[in-house]
């Protein structure tokens, strides 16, 4: 893998961020990483960013010695602790590695085709990268919009396809004891463009997950106000609010609109400031 262009870099940081680096080193945020320099393996393309967060952001980034393909994502640590849910933050994102690196453990069956899997995750002093599989078929999302100016809604036939594979990736998902809080269809991405099969309709963004045992019920308002259940804003839920979220995507492919507007009591709740959205 030829990589010689100089004007390429590997080093990624943040202008924006104020806290100094003695803060920074403190803050230890994934156990067990797999090194401390991520430059050592991969070269962290920065001119091709394939998405941006509140926290962090994603790059194409290739193994050095194989010229293999992945994306990274890196969060700065200085965001994390910027606002006054510095601990929040700091343990969505611990535990969307402990997720992942479960998930990593389906291997490479039924249920680890339904991931994205990991690769490696490096922390240094001042940013956290998670590497993992490169997906280029866009998201369901982004096939929704290029029906929307033809209103080409999806067939019943065709809908019925992609909600089957979204509600076995959810039982999956609830079978390893992991409550998403965040299914939409920005977060279901296709590993490639070959006519969107939807075999290959993996989840992504496991950042407001969580682990659950049997039984047990959440009060914590995450998600994205449009998808989120009813459940939720009355803080007492448990992973069945994955299950109303799917049921969401089926209407918005049998119409390319949502089924609820602004009105709605939890929609009201939110822009009132009284739940907080996953970003």
């Amino acid at each position: 893998m030829d990589i010689s262009d100089d004007t390429y870099s590997i080093i990624i940081h943040d202008p924006s961020s104020s806290s100094s680096s003695c803060d920074l080193k403190k803050i230890k945020i994934v156990e067990n990483p797999t090194g401390h320099n991520i430059h050592e393996k991969y070269f962290v393309d920065v001119h091709r960013r394939l998405g941006r967060g509140s926290f962090g952001v994603v790059h194409v980034c290739a193994d050095w010695n194989s010229g293999r393909q992945f994306a990274c994502k890196t969060v700065w640590k200085a965001n994390l602790i910027r606002d006054n849910n510095q601990n929040g933050q700091i343990e969505d994102l611990r535990n969307e590695v402990a997720i992942m690196r479960r998930l990593k453990d389906a291997g490479d069956g039924d249920d680890g085709k339904c991931v994205v899997s990991l690769r490696d995750v490096y922390e240094d002093d001042e940013m956290v990268h998670v590497v993992m599989d490169l997906c280029r078929g866009g998201t369901l999302f982004d096939v929704m919009v290029k029906r929307m100016p033809s209103r080409r809604v999806f067939r019943e036939d065709e809908a019925a396809m992609v909600i089957r594979n979204i509600v076995r990736i959810i039982q999956m998902l609830h079978e390893k004891g992991i409550i998403h809080r965040d299914v939409k269809p920005e977060n279901f991405i296709y590993a490639n463009k070959s006519g969107h099969d939807c075999a290959a309709l993996k989840i992504i963004d496991f950042g407001i997950a969580h682990f659950f045992k049997p039984g047990e019920k959440f009060n914590g308002v995450k998600g994205t106000p449009s998808y989120m259940a009813p459940e939720l804003l009355r803080g007492d839920y448990g992973p069945e609010i994955d299950i109303w979220s799917a049921g969401f995507i089926l209407y918005a492919l049998l119409t390319l609109n949502f089924p609820f507007a602004g009105e709605h009591p939890w929609l009201q709740m939110y822009t009132k400031g009284n739940c907080t959205s996953a970003h």
